[in-house]
């Protein structure tokens, strides 16, 4: 089933905007803002993996042009250890919405993973 792409843009705001409030004072100070970052979607535990399209969706929407690869697909099974995706772009990019993109994933990791 496809999701509603403006609905999904809007929960994923709404949970930015809990998360950052409009700004991350840390990142903004700490990390220059030209900084590029590469970091992995790790699986911390085994189950069925749903929602890294959301996840992804997550950083498309504060970098327009973050670049991703995803090794695992919604439905598809996951084990302790497994690299689920690799996200490139700006660290500010990956600090900023690390928190809200793994939250989603791991809720609907979790529910996808309890219903199997």
């Amino acid at each position: 089933m496809m999701l509603n792409q403006f609905y999904v843009d809007d929960i994923i705001k709404s949970a930015l905007k809990e998360d950052i409030n409009y700004i991350d004072i840390t990142t903004d100070n700490l990390i220059p803002q030209e900084q590029e970052g590469e970091a992995n979607f790790l699986a911390k535990a085994e189950g069925v993996l749903c929602g890294i399209d959301v996840a992804i969706r997550v950083f498309t929407l504060i970098q327009p042009d973050f670049q991703y690869e995803i090794f695992i697909n919604d439905g598809e099974y996951v084990k302790k250890g497994d690299i689920i995706a690799t996200v490139k772009g700006k660290t500010r990019t990956i600090l900023k919405g690390e928190r809200t993109a793994l939250n989603l994933l791991q809720h609907m990791s979790g529910i996808a993973t309890m219903t199997n």
